[in-house]
């Protein structure tokens, strides 16, 4: 999905209530780190995080898509405007924990390829790395 993303110039960031440092390793270690425009993480909230993304990119919260896979990505979604999209399996929380705090929101497992060509409108995507924090 990233190299995807890329090919279409649409600019990934990833946003961890981690250390970023730690996620850098890790998508460097991949070999995907040139597919990530930045890594950012704490002690910032991922809000505040999310709003400099969206203010760098010129890009309104309506055309942004985030993925995560915990409540407070979740959270951080709802809070920021964004359209919210659950990666369900990298942590305990399920499709039950995310419904009590964002009504709507899409699962992975609802993404095709046709609605991956159509998010190309929608970027800049903020992928989230790691467990909730």
């Amino acid at each position: 999905m990233l190299e995807a993303l890329n090919r279409l110039e649409t600019p990934c960031h990833i946003v961890t209530g981690g250390d970023p440092a730690q996620v850098k390793e890790v998508i460097a270690h991949k070999g995907i780190a040139q597919l990530i425009a930045s890594v950012r993480g704490a002690p910032v909230k991922k809000a505040v995080h999310i709003r400099d993304i969206l203010a760098q990119e010129s890009c309104p919260p309506h055309r942004a898509i985030m993925f995560g896979d915990g409540v407070a990505d979740c959270r951080a979604a709802v809070e920021t405007g964004l359209d919210f999209i659950f990666v369900a399996g990298f942590s305990f929380a399920n499709e039950r924990h995310i419904a009590e705090v964002c009504p709507r929101f899409h699962s992975i497992r609802d993404l095709t390829a046709n609605s991956l060509t159509a998010a190309r409108t929608r970027a800049p995507s903020i992928d989230q790395a790691e467990a909730s924090s």
